[in-house]
């Protein structure tokens, strides 16, 4: 259990976005080398922006909701990250729900918190005004942020404060749309670059200048002979691209410093500023058409710059050798991984590869149920199943430990007197969210930890999925053989059922009828009526479809079935014919009915399906009441075999009919055989046969 002022360490918790993308991962590791150096304690909560239209992406932000404010003493928010598609006001909402505590935002200001900022609109204009006044450009093209992000608006307003600085007009049909992660407006870019509507371009952040240089690449053109480009932000990747970025460098280690110092500052009862704002540094490269090495005093450049190719090499040689046994690592850990059908099976193979990977901290928490977007909840009670920090591993399946989930841990797990820097990052695949993982933060690439955590991602979701498919195969056996034991004895019943023979004249007067026909109508079995007209005989709900039968029979002159219901009596008779015209002289002259009462076999005895009661919370004794109802019943006769009143057995009915939302009888028998369909994804007959029968 995490505990605060278990020590006098402080709890110190960081929100961003994905902790694999390179200004987050950058500015957490310089947050990881402060908080060792300081003594804190760092747990990362790392998702996606807010409001991502990427659908996974926002279902994988639930990580938030396990922001427990009772074990930390502060927490610093990258709020400019997090809002790449969400409005200020949603990255607003989102702050306050943590400013309970002391709160630090970095890249955007929130009103009432401590924001660390940079000059984003001086180094933009800063890197515009270079490309006009060394190059000499006069139409260059802005790839811009998201709209009403804050660094997006400002550096957009240092391109045009630099624009009209220098006399030059502002054309809105070279400003393209960007996300900060892609071009959105991509075809008029390249439209615009083919048309040589622009003869240099800016972009709002490295990410989007990589991407269209990779475009521009694609055109037959280079940058930066054909189409020079300056950026902002100079993560760690952009000195090493091709061609090397001419950029604004984010003074993240500045930034990463003053978060922490700021958000300890709160913490310690002192006064911060609301708003403080750091300097950029435009570093030039070749993507703007510069020679970085210098021309004047190119010789001595060049030899460094061999110095500095051989250390590189070096470097590389030995950075591949290893990344040759990481691969190795890499492939038997994923292929053992994709072998788990069993939760013993992640722990041992977890507990073979992850030491190897170089994650010495890694606790494996799995809720006791799965939750599933959008209804997600945290629940109350989480498994750790699996534990390895440096005595090994300390919990695995056979000794696992349920705990209160808000805690994040079970108490005694982690050795509070001794520092820690946790990643938590959730376990979840499509909507489905089976718990979450937390990594001790080392100074691996933070990729690293996003390949551990969806390969143990993949191996529950088939695990999952392997105990569903074998409940299901259990369940349809038990539902099998039940229905099979049922299904014989209709089967007998059937047999042993005497066929009805009707025969009438066209107009439907009964012509002939044999002894099991008459015995259902009470006729006297020696005398037959006269002029007794069937069509008289058939239930009201039923006369349109049995005409519509009789006519088809009668025109087409071929057999049909028909189901029927006829009112002997005020008695209902369920019927399933076959309708044969009579023939005579090359003329239809009548039908014959060949049919079977069906009556004994809807009152024999259905299994009613556990299932479907226990969705709808019926009590013991609705579902005797409900047993008896399925197969035809009369309440009288139900309230005679349960020993209760009528109307108790009418009050219990209105109580089903309610809970499962019907009306009648009609609605209830149709609903209850869908289900029964859905659930067993199969029909058998005494269900089909409900589907029509209504007990009057």
């Amino acid at each position: 259990m995490l505990l605060k002022y278990r020590s006098n360490r402080r709890n110190i918790a960081v929100i961003t976005d994905r902790f694999e993308h390179r200004y987050q991962f950058v500015l957490s590791t310089h947050l990881s080398r402060l908080s060792r150096e300081q003594d804190i304690n760092m747990i990362f909560f790392s998702g996606f922006s807010l409001k991502s239209p990427v659908i996974e992406e926002e279902r994988f932000n639930m990580v938030y909701e396990l922001v427990n404010l009772n074990l930390l003493d502060g927490i610093i928010i990258s709020a400019g990250s997090l809002g790449h598609f969400a409005e200020k006001n949603d990255i607003i909402e989102f702050c306050n729900r943590f400013n309970s505590i002391p709160l630090v935002s970095i890249a955007m200001m929130i009103p009432g918190i401590p924001s660390i900022l940079v000059d984003n609109k001086g180094g933009m204009k800063d890197a515009v005004v270079h490309l006009i006044e060394k190059h000499g450009k006069t139409k260059i093209g802005f790839i811009k942020g998201p709209d009403g992000h804050d660094e997006a608006e400002s550096r957009f307003a240092g391109y045009l404060e630099a624009l009209k600085s220098k006399g030059l007009p502002f054309d809105k049909s070279i400003v393209f749309r960007g996300t900060f992660n892609d071009v959105i407006d991509e075809t008029q870019m390249i439209e615009a670059i083919q048309q040589n509507e622009v003869d240099a371009l800016a972009s709002a952040n490295d990410m989007m200048a990589m991407e269209v240089v990779y475009k521009i690449n694609e055109l037959g053109k280079k940058v930066p002979e054909d189409i020079p480009i300056v950026s902002f932000d100079d993560l760690d990747i952009s000195e090493h691209f091709d061609p090397p970025l001419t950029t604004v460098r984010q003074p993240l280690e500045e930034i990463a410093e003053e978060a922490l110092s700021t958000v300890m500052m709160i913490i310690d009862k002192n006064q911060p500023p609301a708003i403080k704002t750091l300097p950029n540094h435009f570093i030039i490269r070749n993507s703007c058409g510069c020679n970085s090495y210098g021309k004047d005093d190119f010789s001595i450049q060049l030899s460094q710059g061999f110095a500095q190719l051989e250390t590189k090499y070096k470097k590389l040689k030995n950075y591949f050798k290893t990344m040759d046994e990481t691969i190795l690592e890499w492939r038997y850990f994923s292929q053992e991984m994709n072998a788990v059908y069993e939760y013993e099976d992640i722990t041992e193979k977890l507990a073979v590869h992850l030491k190897n990977i170089g994650i010495d901290q890694f606790y494996l928490c799995l809720y006791q149920n799965t939750v599933d977007f959008p209804d997600f909840f945290v629940p109350k009670y989480s498994t750790l199943f699996m534990a390895i920090d440096e005595r090994g591993v300390v919990v695995n399946g056979k000794n696992s430990i349920t705990f209160i989930t808000e805690k994040l841990l079970p108490e005694g797990i982690v050795d509070e007197t001794k520092q820690f820097i946790f990643s938590v990052q959730p376990l979840m695949r499509q909507k489905t969210h089976y718990g979450y993982i937390i990594f001790g933060v080392t100074d691996l690439e933070a990729l690293v930890y996003g390949i551990v955590r969806e390969q143990v991602t993949n191996s529950i979701q088939i695990i999952h999925a392997i105990k569903e498919r074998n409940e299901m195969l259990e369940k349809i056996k038990r539902t099998l053989d039940s229905l099979k034991a049922s299904e014989e004895k209709f089967r007998e019943m059937v047999t042993n059922l005497p066929s009805i023979i009707i025969e009438m004249d066209v107009d439907t007067r009964i012509l002939y009828m044999n002894k099991a026909g008459q015995k259902v109508f009470a006729f006297d079995e020696e005398i037959l009526p006269e002029n007794v007209l069937l069509k008289r005989y058939v239930h009201d709900s039923d006369r349109a479809r049995f005409e519509e039968y009789r006519r088809m029979v009668l025109v087409s002159s071929e057999p049909r079935m028909i189901e029927l219901r006829l009112v002997v009596q005020k008695h209902t008779v369920e019927l399933i014919c076959l309708a044969v015209p009579i023939v005579r002289n090359n003329e239809v002259q009548g039908i014959r009915l060949s049919a079977i009462n069906l009556n004994p076999l809807l009152k024999t005895e259905v299994v009613i399906d556990d299932s479907i009661i226990n969705s709808y919370h019926l009590s013991s004794r609705e579902k005797e009441v409900l047993q008896h109802l399925i197969v035809g019943e009369k309440y009288k006769d139900i309230a005679n075999k349960l020993f209760i009143a009528e109307c108790t057995v009418k009050d219990h009915v209105k109580s089903i009919f309610f809970k499962m939302g019907v009306e009648n009888k009609k609605d209830f028998f149709y609903k209850y055989s869908h289900l029964f369909n859905k659930t067993n994804k199969h029909e058998s007959l005494v269900y089909s046969l409900l589907k029509f029968y209504i007990n009057e």
